[in-house]
């Protein structure tokens, strides 16, 4: 009997699979002939591989850490631009499309992450009183239109 299992975050895997394809085909590049601009293009993916992609790789499992390491993703990748300037401005458009999920409600995971400070924690949560207040507010009040006659 074949059993499967559906398998999620395909697109990850296959750009972290290209990655290491990429690194054996340049560790095993005198065992056959490249043209140069071969050669280039995937120094460039092994380069963004290795400095800023691995590190995405390994940190994505833990929850509460997303909103921080998204962040120090975003850095890094404008960062990479003065290593490479069309790579960095194709990463930061791809992941500035799946910026989408950040909200309030998600940001507040960030209180259980380790990498936060207790202090940026204390003004977390007086941000977030703060922003809910606002927010009630604005829920609270009916708006009416003006209508001219």
């Amino acid at each position: 009997m074949i059993s499967t299992s559906v398998h999620l975050a395909h697109h990850r895997a296959r750009w972290m699979a290209k990655g290491i394809y990429c690194l054996k085909i340049l560790l095993f590049r005198e065992q056959f002939k490249m043209y140069a601009k071969e050669l280039q293009a995937l120094r460039r993916i092994w380069l963004f591989t290795i400095t800023l992609y691995v590190k995405a790789w390994f940190t994505a499992p833990v929850t509460c850490d997303a909103p921080y390491n998204d962040l120090c993703m975003l850095q890094s990748m404008e960062s990479f631009r003065s290593i490479d300037i069309q790579v960095a401005e194709v990463a930061l458009h791809k992941m500035k499309a799946h910026l989408w999920y950040i909200s309030e409600d998600l940001a507040e995971l960030s209180l259980f992450s380790d990498k936060a400070l207790a202090d940026e924690k204390k003004q977390m949560v007086t941000d977030f009183v703060t922003f809910s207040q606002i927010r009630i507010c604005r829920i609270c009040r009916p708006v009416f239109c003006r209508i001219r006659i």
